[in-house]
């Protein structure tokens, strides 16, 4: 039986709420080229995003991690705040949740520094209570340790909790967590290892949430 209602959403980042992939491709290869390392396509390093960081290191790069962490936010901190683009009705469902008293927050794979960067950047600082970037946790998604500490932060009940993510590693941490997830298409693919995960709603798109949290408030 589903609860009264959902008083908490997490989202996910990229992918979610926002395309930063132009940012995301400039940093990693400005990362890559500093390590000796030939630049990848845009097309190689997109099905990453969202995904932890060193998944596309260990890909296309061997070595010290340490150094193209510390190389891809030299760059990133300003190219992938530059390129953060709102995906289609984020704005609108975030703004549209907020005025319906529902609680939201951000988990994700990005640096906390940049999250800020980018949430101030797209006018989202008054709707978002809380944050988590991925040096935030000791470990990152699928593990479900940064969802477990938004809920201690927002003292919000998991079942009345709703994360919305794009990729499998969300639909992991999440179920981790004990958290019902609504899973929406990503786009930059992976859309096959997201379903095969199991979310409990899949959404076309984002713009549908609103409704679906309306559905749950009714019990249906």
């Amino acid at each position: 039986m589903f609860p009264a209602n959902i008083c908490t959403i997490i989202f996910d980042l990229d992918g979610t709420l926002i395309d930063s992939a132009d940012g995301i491709v400039e940093s990693a290869n400005y990362a890559f080229t500093a390590m000796g390392f030939p630049p990848r396509k845009r097309e190689e390093i997109t099905p990453y995003i969202g995904y932890p960081l060193e998944d596309v290191f260990r890909a296309f790069g061997d070595g010290d991690y340490t150094e193209y962490l510390r190389l891809f936010r030299e760059c990133g901190d300003r190219a992938v705040v530059e390129a953060s683009r709102a995906l289609p009705g984020a704005d609108c469902v975030i703004r549209t949740l907020f005025t319906r008293g529902v609680t939201l927050a951000v988990g994700t794979t990005k640096s906390r520094t940049m999250t800020g960067k980018i949430i101030e950047r797209l006018g989202w600082t008054s709707f978002i209570s809380a944050f988590l970037g991925a040096d935030d946790v000791i470990k990152v998604k699928p593990h479900p340790e940064q969802f477990l500490k938004l809920l201690e932060m927002l003292r919000a009940d998991p079942s009345r909790t709703l994360v919305v993510g794009d990729t499998a590693n969300d639909v992991l941490a999440a179920h981790g967590a004990g958290i019902r997830i609504a899973a929406v298409p990503s786009p930059y693919g992976r859309n096959g290892e997201m379903e095969q995960s199991g979310p409990d709603y899949k959404l076309t798109g984002l713009e549908e949430l609103p409704d679906l949290v309306g559905n749950i408030r009714h019990g249906n």
